[in-house]
């Protein structure tokens, strides 16, 4: 199930053109080993996340139980 999702992940959309101006360390997920940063977005009254990782970013899916 882990590997279905990376490999799913690889057919999504880039983040739109207009995040593209913004501080990208502004919006970075530090708690990651991969570089992610998630862009939040209010549209027509709902709340939308834009995940962007670097197409060469090494991607792993670990679980670790809280």
């Amino acid at each position: 199930m882990k590997q279905a999702l990376v490999q799913y992940s690889g057919k999504l959309p880039d983040v739109p053109e207009r995040f593209a101006h913004l501080d990208r360390s502004q919006f970075a997920v530090h708690e990651c080993q991969t570089p992610v940063a998630l862009f939040p977005e209010v549209s027509e009254g709902k709340m939308y996340y834009w995940a962007d990782v670097p197409r060469s970013a090494p991607r792993s899916v670990r679980y670790s139980p809280c």
